[in-house]
C-alpha cells in the first residue's frame, strides 16, 4: 500500500494501480469523463470509454520519428505495464512539432454565455527510466489555470524502471472554447511513454472569484474506485 494525498485528504491506493482516483463530482450535471488505454495503434482513436453528451472526445498523436518507438503493443515484451492496454512512446519532444499527444474533450456551450467556469481532473500513467524517459509536460491548450495542484506517486517497479502516476487538478475561469484540449508533451532531450490517460471535467456559469475557489477546493477532493 502507498499513501496518496489530494488537497490534504489522505487516500489509500494499491501500489500496482488496481485502484484509481476520481473526483467526487464525476456524476454531477455538466460533467464529462474520458478514458484512454491505447489498445490500438490508431493515432486518432476514440476513447475506450467515455461519457459526454456534447460529443465524442478525439485523440491526436504526433510521435517523434527519430527517437520515438511509437505504439507499444499490450504484451510483456514491449513497454506496456498491463496486459489489456498499450502505450505510446512519443520520443523526444519539440513543442508544437512532435513528441506529443492531445486529447480534445467537447464541453458544449451555455445559451447566452460567452465563457464558463471549468474544473479538470487528469490522471495519467507514464514510464520512467533515469535520463531516458520522464514525465511529459501537461497543459490545456490556450488556457492558464487560476488554481493548479499536482500529485505524483509510483505505481509499479521494474528492474531498471518504474511506472508513475500523475494527477493534475486545475480550475479555469472565463474558459471560452467549447472544447478542452489536453496536451501531453515530451520534454526536449528526453522521451515520454504514456500508457493511460483519464480526464474528468465539470463546467458551470462564471461565478465570482471567492466562490470559484470554494467550488474548486470542495469539488476536487478525490475518492477511490476500481479501474475499469
Amino acid at each position: 500500500m502507498s499513501l496518496f494525498t489530494v488537497l490534504g485528504v489522505t487516500l489509500t491506493t494499491l501500489s500496482h494501480g488496481a485502484l484509481a482516483l476520481t473526483p467526487t463530482w464525476e456524476n454531477d450535471p455538466f460533467t464529462t469523463e474520458t478514458h484512454y488505454t491505447f489498445t490500438t495503434d490508431n493515432k486518432t482513436a476514440p476513447p475506450e470509454e467515455f461519457r459526454n453528451e456534447n460529443g465524442t472526445p478525439s485523440l491526436a498523436v504526433v510521435d517523434d520519428p527519430v527517437f520515438g518507438a511509437g505504439w507499444q503493443r499490450p504484451n510483456t515484451i514491449d513497454a506496456a505495464r498491463t496486459p489489456d492496454s498499450g502505450a505510446w512512446d512519443m520520443g523526444q519532444g519539440e513543442e508544437g512539432v512532435d513528441g506529443y499527444l492531445s486529447i480534445s474533450v467537447p464541453l458544449g456551450s451555455r445559451v447566452g454565455l460567452s465563457s464558463q467556469e471549468l474544473n479538470i481532473f487528469v490522471e495519467f500513467i507514464w514510464f520512467s527510466v533515469a535520463g531516458i524517459a520522464t514525465e511529459p509536460l501537461f497543459f490545456l491548450e490556450g488556457a492558464t489555470p487560476i488554481t493548479s495542484i499536482v500529485d505524483r506517486e509510483q505505481v509499479a517497479v521494474e528492474t531498471l524502471s518504474t511506472w508513475e502516476r500523475t494527477v493534475w487538478q486545475a480550475s479555469f475561469s472565463d474558459f471560452s472554447p467549447d472544447i478542452a484540449t489536453l496536451t501531453l508533451q515530451a520534454p526536449t532531450g528526453q522521451g515520454s511513454v504514456i500508457e493511460e490517460v483519464n480526464i474528468y471535467t465539470i463546467s458551470a456559469a462564471p461565478i465570482p472569484e471567492p466562490g470559484t475557489m470554494a467550488f474548486f477546493a470542495v469539488g476536487l477532493m478525490g475518492f477511490l474506485r476500481r479501474r475499469r
